[in-house]
């Protein structure tokens, strides 16, 4: 068996100021927030929503993109955005305001946070049992010594090695 590292998460959180999210609205304007490499993609404030999380992969660098467009707008090319910046570029656990640019030389004040991730997921790499499953096993081997020597009425105990060890295996479904 292999057992495989898990990924670092990177959780961005942003917020857009509610009150200048509502005046932007009125003006048939809506932000647009982009981290292609999340999972959520691209995400727009709306009249109710106006906070965002974004889930990626950290060792994929993922990078912010922000921009305003009109409500009616479908999207365009990607070199619209007026804010970009990678995710490594924020420091975990602290909020930091930003500037996105508006119309009229104004800006609309963007809050982000990256959010910590686990330093030590429960997934390792490596090609053995952890310790603890291999204690587990080893306890396991004498309980089914025991049972075996009683079942078949054998004359002595059986070494470790001699003990098989069996395994029940299912699956939810899936590939």
């Amino acid at each position: 068996f292999f057992f495989a590292q898990a990924r670092e998460l990177s959780i961005l959180e942003v917020k857009v100021d509610k009150v200048e999210n509502e005046k932007l609205l009125k003006a048939n304007k809506n932000v647009v927030l982009t981290v292609q490499e999340s999972y959520e993609g691209t995400q727009k404030t709306t009249q109710d929503l106006h906070c965002f999380r974004f889930h990626s992969i950290k060792n994929w660098e993922p990078v912010l993109k922000a921009r305003l467009q009109n409500i009616e707008s479908t999207g365009g090319p990607d070199s619209n955005y007026t804010l970009i910046i990678p995710l490594k570029c924020l420091p975990v656990g602290q909020q930091v305001t930003v500037a996105l640019p508006t119309e009229k030389g104004g800006v609309l004040e963007l809050h982000l946070q990256v959010i910590g991730w686990a330093q030590n997921p429960d997934v390792r790499l490596g090609y053995e049992l952890c310790a603890e499953e291999q204690d587990f096993l080893h306890k396991r081997k004498k309980v089914v010594a025991d049972a075996l020597s009683k079942l078949f009425y054998l004359r002595r105990n059986l070494l470790e090695h001699e003990v098989p060890v069996v395994a029940v295996m299912a699956t939810g479904g899936g590939v």
